[in-house]
C-alpha cells in the first residue's frame, strides 16, 4: 500500500512539475520525446504566449504536420510566414501543409515563390516536385527533380523524390531502385528507409493474384524495413502502423494488435490504425477491447461506420449483453440490409434479452428474405412459437417450410407436417390437424410421436378404435427401444388405458398395465390404472394389492393413499 501512495504521489508531482512549465517548453520536451500527440495538447497555449517565436510556431506546425493536422498546420506556417515572410524554408512548410490538403493552386504559387526566393537551394525544387506529383502534373515533378539532382548529384533527397515520381507512375520497382540508392548515400535517412519498404509491400501486392510464394517474401522484405525503423525510432507511429497492416493483411491478426496498439498509443486520433486495431482484437476474440475502438471509428469515419457498428454487434452478441446487441443490430438495420447470419444473431440477442415479440419479428423477417437458407431456423422457429401458443405463426413457418425446395426431403417432410399437426391440435382444431398428421405417418410411419398425436386427434374427433389402434401401434414399436421412446411410451400407454377405462374395457386396461409394467419397470402408472380396473370388477382384493405396489414405488402418491384409506382399510 505504501508503495502503491508512493506511486501516486510521484505521478502526481510529475504532472504538476510538467504543467508548472510553461506550454512551450512542453511542447519542446514532448517533441524531442517523440510524444507528438501529448506535445500536440499544449500547442494552442504555446502559440497563443509566443506569437512572435518564430523557432516555436515552426515547431508546432510541424508536429501538427507530422499528425496528418493539416488546417492548423497551415494556420502555424501562415503566422510564421507573418514573422518573417519571404524565408524558403516556411515557404516549402506552407506549401507542403497546403498540397496535403489539396489545394494545389495556391501550394504551387507558394512553392514558386520559394524557388525563385533561392534558385540555387535543390530542396526547395524538390519540394515543388512534391505538389506537382500531389496535383498529378508528374512530367513538371520530373523536371523539377532532374534539375535538383543536377545540382547535387550526391543529394539523397533527389533519389527520394523520383522514387516517389515513379511510385505515383506504379512503377514500384523503379521507385525501390530509387529509396535502395538514397539509403546507400545516407542510410540513417528513415524517410527513405520508410519509403523503400512501403514499395516493397505494393511490389507484393502486385504479385499477390499470380505469385503468392513471391508477394510473400516482398511482404516480408517490406515488414523487415519496417522493423528497422522502429529499432531506429521507437516511436515512429507511422512504421507501427504499416506494420499491423501486413501483419493485418496477412491474417496474422495477433501481431498485427500489437504493433497497431503501439500505434494508438502514439496517434491516439489515428483513426485508420485505430479501425484496423479493431478488426484485428476482434479476429482474435478481444471483444471487450476491441469495443471502445469499434465505436470510436464508427463515429470518426463514415466509410466504416456500418462495418464497425456491425462488429461491435456482433462483439456484444458474442459477450452476451444482448440488449446492447439488438440495439446495435437494429440502428444498423435502420440504415442498411443485414446479411443471414447478422439476422440470426439480431433475432437471437432479442429472444435472449426477453423482447419475445421483436424477436418474433425479426425471425419471420429472416426466414421471408432467406428462406433458402433458413431451414434449421424453420424448424427451431416454429417448435418455439408452438411452446409459445402462437399456433397460427407456428402453422405459417412449417407451410412455408414446406413450400422452400432447399428444406424439402422426406424426413423433413414428416417433420413440418408433424408439427403443423401438432400446432392444430393444441389450438384445438383436431379436424385440421387430422390431414397433417395421417400425412406425416404416411411419410415416416416409425415416427411414434407423429401416430400419438394422430391418435390424440382420433380420440378427440369420437373415434376411440383408431384412437386405439394408433395408441398400441405406439405401444408396440416402442418397446423395440424403452430408453429412447420412454415417454412416448408412457403417453401411449397411459391414453390406451384410460381410453380402454372411460369404454369399461377394464381387462383390456389390466392387459395394457401388464405389458405397459414390463416395458417400463419402476413406472407406478401401469398398477395404478390396474387398480382402477380391479375396483371396476368389484374385486377390491386385487385393486388394493395393486395400489399398495403404487405406494412402494412412490410413497407419496395421494390418490393410490386416498383409495387405500377409502376401500382397503389401510
Amino acid at each position: 500500500m505504501r508503495l502503491l501512495v508512493r506511486i501516486i504521489l510521484l505521478t502526481v508531482v510529475n504532472i504538476s512539475a510538467l504543467y508548472s512549465q510553461n506550454a512551450a517548453d512542453n511542447v519542446r520536451k514532448l517533441a524531442g520525446e517523440n510524444e507528438l500527440a501529448k506535445a500536440a495538447a499544449f500547442i494552442p497555449d504555446a502559440i497563443r504566449e509566443n506569437k512572435k517565436d518564430l523557432d516555436i510556431i515552426l515547431l508546432c506546425g510541424d508536429i501538427y504536420m507530422e499528425l496528418e493536422q493539416y488546417e492548423e498546420a497551415i494556420d502555424a506556417f501562415k503566422m510564421a510566414d507573418d514573422i518573417d515572410g519571404g524565408e524558403p524554408h516556411i515557404m516549402r512548410r506552407l506549401g507542403t501543409s497546403l498540397s496535403c490538403l489539396g489545394r494545389h493552386h495556391a501550394a504551387l504559387e507558394i512553392l514558386h515563390e520559394a524557388v525563385d526566393e533561392d534558385k540555387d537551394d535543390p530542396q526547395n525544387l524538390l519540394t515543388l516536385a512534391q505538389a506537382f506529383i500531389k496535383a498529378d502534373s508528374l512530367g513538371k515533378a520530373e523536371l523539377n527533380i532532374t534539375r535538383a539532382r543536377e545540382m547535387d548529384k550526391s543529394n539523397p533527397k533527389a533519389y527520394i523524390g523520383l522514387g516517389d515520381l515513379y511510385f505515383a507512375q506504379g512503377v514500384y520497382e523503379l521507385a525501390r531502385q530509387n529509396y535502395v540508392e538514397a539509403l546507400s548515400l545516407d542510410e540513417e535517412l528513415l524517410e527513405a528507409r520508410e519509403k523503400l519498404a512501403t514499395s516493397y509491400y505494393w511490389l507484393g501486392m502486385r504479385e499477390y493474384d499470380f505469385n503468392k510464394e513471391l508477394a510473400n517474401e516482398l511482404f516480408a522484405r517490406s515488414l523487415k524495413e519496417w522493423t528497422t525503423v522502429t529499432e531506429k525510432d521507437p516511436k515512429n507511429a507511422r512504421a507501427f502502423f504499416q506494420v499491423g497492416k501486413i501483419y493485418f493483411y496477412s491474417k496474422k491478426y495477433k501481431d498485427a494488435a500489437m504493433a497497431l496498439h503501439e500505434f494508438s498509443m502514439l496517434r491516439p486520433n489515428g483513426v485508420l490504425g485505430r479501425w484496423f486495431l479493431a478488426q484485428s482484437l476482434y479476429e482474435i476474440g478481444k471483444c471487450d477491447s476491441a469495443a471502445r475502438h469499434l465505436i470510436y471509428c464508427s463515429e470518426k469515419i463514415d466509410s466504416v461506420r456500418i462495418k464497425a457498428k456491425l462488429l461491435l454487434a456482433r462483439c456484444y452478441f458474442e459477450n452476451k449483453a444482448y440488449p446492447k446487441a439488438v440495439e446495435i443490430f437494429g440502428s444498423i438495420k435502420a440504415d442498411t440490409a443485414l446479411g443471414f447470419l447478422d439476422m440470426q444473431r439480431y433475432g437471437n440477442s432479442a429472444w435472449l434479452s426477453g423482447d419475445t415479440i421483436n424477436a418474433i419479428t425479426i425471425n419471420t423477417e429472416t426466414i421471408n428474405t432467406f428462406p433458402s437458407k433458413s431451414c434449421k431456423l424453420m424448424d427451431r422457429f416454429g417448435r418455439l412459437l408452438i411452446y409459445l401458443k402462437k399456433y397460427d405463426e407456428s402453422i405459417a413457418i412449417f407451410r412455408k417450410k414446406i413450400a422452400t425446395a432447399e428444406c424439402s426431403d422426406s424426413t423433413n417432410g414428416a417433420k413440418n407436417n408433424y408439427f403443423i399437426g401438432l400446432a392444430f391440435f393444441q389450438s384445438g382444431s383436431p379436424d385440421s390437424a387430422l390431414a397433417f398428421l395421417e400425412k406425416a405417418v404416411e411419410l415416416d410411419s416409425n415416427d411414434l410421436n407423429s401416430r400419438l398425436y394422430l391418435g390424440d386427434v382420433f380420440a378427440a374427433l369420437g373415434d376411440k378404435d383408431k384412437a386405439i389402434s394408433e395408441f398400441t401401434i405406439v405401444t408396440k414399436e416402442g418397446v423395440a427401444d424403452t430408453a429412447k421412446y420412454s415417454n412416448v411410451l408412457l403417453n401411449a400407454f397411459n391414453k390406451l388405458s384410460q381410453l380402454y377405462y372411460e369404454m369399461k374395457k377394464y381387462n383390456k386396461v389390466i392387459e395394457t398395465g401388464k405389458s405397459w409394467a414390463k416395458a417400463s419397470p419402476g413406472v407406478h402408472f401401469p398398477f395404478l390404472w390396474t387398480a382402477y380396473a380391479y375396483f371396476g370388477l368389484s374385486d377390491t382384493e386385487k385393486a388394493c394389492a395393486n395400489l399398495r405396489k403404487v405406494i412402494k414405488i412412490d410413497p407419496k402418491n395421494a390418490n393410490a393413499r386416498k383409495y387405500l384409506n377409502e376401500h382397503c382399510g389401510n
